[in-house]
């Protein structure tokens, strides 16, 4: 595991630190999603009200209903009685709307994961990569 999750942290700074990423369209790419990435922020807003075992239960009702409907799965929860009980409408669509304000938090958080990886492993930090908040 330790080693996988090397790989994955070590991949993933060369990514963020060598990388170009066209924002545009990731954002494109983003709305093409039928829902289902959204999945365990969903799960994770409705475990405080319904449980995290029943709400991850209910989701996969729902996913595998969307299949056998051949619908996209934010217009079978949208429209589910069991997940808008727990849910509203509102909440629904702030959850599953790609949003550039969420980008922050995640530059944040990778930002203070790449200074601890730094701080606990100076011998693999490469030349060039002096300080990982750019």
């Amino acid at each position: 595991m330790n080693m996988y999750l090397s790989g994955q942290l070590n991949y993933a700074l060369v990514l963020l630190t060598k990388g170009t990423f066209n924002t545009k369209k990731m954002f494109t790419n983003l709305q093409l999603d039928d829902g289902t990435m959204f999945s365990g922020t969903l799960m994770m807003a409705m475990s405080p009200r319904s449980g995290r075992q029943q709400a991850h239960d209910l989701l996969y009702q729902v996913r595998v209903l969307a299949d056998k409907k051949q619908q996209d799965l934010s217009t079978v929860l949208k429209n589910n009685p069991k997940i808008t009980q727990v849910l509203s409408t509102q909440e629904l669509q702030t959850i599953m709307t790609p949003s550039i304000e969420h980008i922050p938090n995640v530059l944040i958080k990778v930002q203070k994961i790449l200074k601890l990886y730094a701080q606990h492993h100076p011998q693999l930090q490469t030349k060039g990569e002096d300080s990982v908040d750019k």
